[in-house]
């Protein structure tokens, strides 16, 4: 498995338009799969975080 991103990288996701921050790398059938922090009110980290799995194909590097 080839990963673009490291662990902490802060990717957007062109599907869901939200940015996030990379806690772990995982592959799922040879495809590499990050476990994100995303925060919960846009913009700030200050009312918490959800936890999603996001797919390589769909990120980018965040512009924030």
């Amino acid at each position: 498995m080839k990963e673009n991103f490291q662990l902490k990288d802060l990717v957007y996701n062109r599907n869901t338009n939200e940015d996030g921050i990379i806690r772990r790398i995982y592959e799922t059938n040879g495809a590499a799969m990050y476990e994100v922090a995303v925060p919960q009110e846009r913009d700030s980290w200050g009312y918490g975080y959800y936890i999603s799995d996001w797919a390589e194909g769909e990120l980018g590097f965040s512009a924030y």
